[in-house]
């Protein structure tokens, strides 16, 4: 694994609960659009964004709509509305903590850029806000493409490793989604890493093999001293550091 770590160029980053936690993205729609619904219904404002973010906890789906339904104010109208807000507004996040320090120096040694699903406008008004655009060779928003261009689709980091003229196997992809996040990166040879930092789709699980990453980190410091470190180890989960993924390369 030293090796393969050694012949790194290409570093790739997802963007949601990789560089910021998504939940900052939610609650900062929700609260945009719990002004318009408490302007609507003379309901708080407080109150509205409460229950917002119950139905969410408990089912991510079709929030705005059983929001509605339940306080009998739906209309399609009213929840194209509300879907627009929340897709379209100046979102206040920021990104871990550990971010901008570890691209800072990453980026003086690697090449960096992001895939990230999505639509592009959303996606790019998150990384203003963020303010980590600067840090980036190259970002990929798979909204822009069809709909099999979205991960987990390998199409996106084909794209991105042939941007940059590198080897399948001089790439890597840190991101969180065991879903849809490694099957691209795994199918192509690239190597996939997992940042577990308790994000909206942690306890996601699959027993599918070319689903699942080929490393695991808990913070960008440790993808730092992982790949900068020549006194690489593999530790074990005990040590909650650089856990290598039980099924090695794929």
């Amino acid at each position: 694994m030293r090796k393969r770590l050694n012949e790194i160029k290409l570093l790739i980053f997802d963007l949601d609960d990789t560089l910021y936690p998504e939940i900052e993205y939610v609650r900062s729609g929700f609260k945009e659009v719990s002004k318009k619904i408490a302007s609507r219904t003379g309901i708080g404002q407080k109150k509205v964004y409460s229950n917002l973010l119950r139905e969410f906890q408990q089912d991510k789906k079709s929030v705005f709509d059983r929001l509605l339904r339940g306080l009998n104010i739906y209309s399609p109208e009213l929840l194209a509305e509300l879907i627009n807000i929340y897709r379209y507004h100046k979102p206040r996040i920021k990104p871990y903590n550990d971010v901008k320090k570890t691209l800072n120096i990453l980026r003086r040694r690697y090449f960096l850029g992001i895939v990230t699903d999505g639509e592009c406008f959303r996606q790019l008004t998150k990384i203003e806000a963020l303010k980590l655009a600067g840090y980036f060779h190259k970002i990929i928003c798979t909204g822009e493409g069809p709909k099999d261009y979205q991960k987990p689709s390998p199409k996106p980091f084909l794209d991105m490793i042939n941007y940059f003229k590198v080897k399948p196997s001089e790439a890597a992809y840190i991101a969180d989604n065991v879903k849809k996040d490694f099957y691209g990166p795994n199918k192509l040879g690239l190597l996939s890493i997992r940042i577990k930092r308790n994000g909206l789709y942690e306890n996601f699980k699959s027993k599918d093999k070319i689903y699942l990453p080929q490393l695991e980190i808990k913070s960008l410091s440790e993808l730092k001293e992982l790949i900068l470190n020549k006194k690489y180890k593999e530790h074990d989960k005990q040590k909650n550091i650089f856990i290598p993924s039980p099924y090695g390369r794929i």
